[in-house]
């Protein structure tokens, strides 16, 4: 081989070997871009186990509206309905059971200012005082702590939106009730003006009180809704402002954990589907507006927490129009119970 032929081909294994390296990293690249996209929004070829079987219906108050109720209209945009992951997870919730122990209910008590013996039923352990009880259950780790309003209480002043969620979550945070799922979670604050036993809604500038609603974290980038749908089940209700415990009227707290590491993976309905099956009465109505016939301008997925104890946290289809919500559960019916 000649020194021109030499230097021929190592011009060409030059060449080849930047030919190669230019593809090898737009290789690199678009697969990151690719996977990162897919994990933010979660659908990285999901495909469905349905370990879980067939899934138990939502529990739901027996109070529960049907959507079968109101008609239906849609003002969604030309597009129409939004277009949503085929399949999504469903999440198992342990049976609680022995959650507290009598030092730490005891010890709740005391932070609160009880200073009288407990009466127990089954697992509940009930103070009263004056005008104020606690209930605490030992099995769910629920607390609830009432206490009528005073007259000095419903000076119209209340704190700002900011405060009251600042100083609630300190609060909550000292009694030990505040975990990272509500930390990392939204808050949601309602203006309430106190009228001796009647509670309502109201503007800012009418209001003598609030309820702050504390939700949980989202999981896989969806809410997590109850059947109060503006109440979360941890809830508290203040005068004034959530510094001190003596403005505190209401403290609900009920807490779920979620086990994120034992999940199943279910087909879901389109948005179509789901609102079809909304029309036909298959869905609830979680905020009523009093209307035989409602137009939806948002539809979104999430999951459903109730109040009432199920194994699993399941999606659902969310519809929305104005002061009107109404919910459908997500999984298609093939692995649905149907309600009794």
């Amino acid at each position: 081989m000649t020194l021109t032929q030499a230097a021929s081909l190592t011009r060409k294994l030059i060449l080849l070997l930047i030919i190669f390296l230019i593809l090898g990293t737009t290789g690199l690249v678009g697969y990151k871009i690719w996977l990162s996209v897919n994990n933010k929004t979660g659908s990285a070829e999901m495909i469905p186990d349905t370990k879980f079987g067939i899934l138990p219906p939502l529990n739901l108050p027996s109070s529960i509206t049907s959507s079968a109720t109101v008609s239906y209209q849609l003002n969604m945009g030309s597009s129409g309905l939004p277009t949503f992951n085929k399949v999504a997870k469903v999440y198992f919730i342990p049976q609680p059971t022995a959650i507290l122990t009598n030092e730490k209910i005891a010890d709740l008590a005391q932070k609160l200012n009880f200073n009288t013996e407990s009466q127990i039923q089954n697992n509940q352990y009930i103070f009263t005082e004056d005008s104020k009880k606690l209930t605490i259950d030992s099995n769910l780790g629920s607390l609830l702590y009432q206490k009528e309003a005073s007259t000095s209480a419903k000076s119209p002043v209340v704190d700002s939106d900011t405060k009251l969620s600042e100083d609630a979550k300190d609060f909550l945070n000292n009694l030990g009730l505040l975990n990272e799922d509500f930390k990392k979670g939204r808050t949601k604050i309602t203006y309430l003006n106190f009228n001796g036993n009647n509670v309502e809604t109201t503007a800012v500038s009418n209001a003598n009180g609030a309820e702050i609603s504390l939700w949980r974290q989202d999981i896989d980038n969806l809410p997590i809704i109850t059947e109060g749908f503006k109440q979360s089940l941890f809830f508290v209700r203040v005068t004034k402002s959530a510094r001190d415990l003596d403005n505190y009227l209401t403290i609900n707290y009920l807490y779920y954990p979620i086990d994120k590491t034992t999940f199943s993976i279910y087909p879901l309905k389109t948005a179509n589907e789901a609102y079809a099956a909304l029309q036909g009465g298959q869905g609830v109505i979680l905020l009523p507006n009093n209307k035989s016939s409602v137009t939806l301008t948002s539809a979104y997925l999430a999951y459903f927490q109730s109040s009432i104890y199920s194994p699993y946290l399941q999606p659902v289809y969310i519809f929305e129009g104005e002061n009107f919500v109404a919910m459908i559960p997500a999984v298609i019916n093939q692995y649905l119970s149907q309600p009794k």
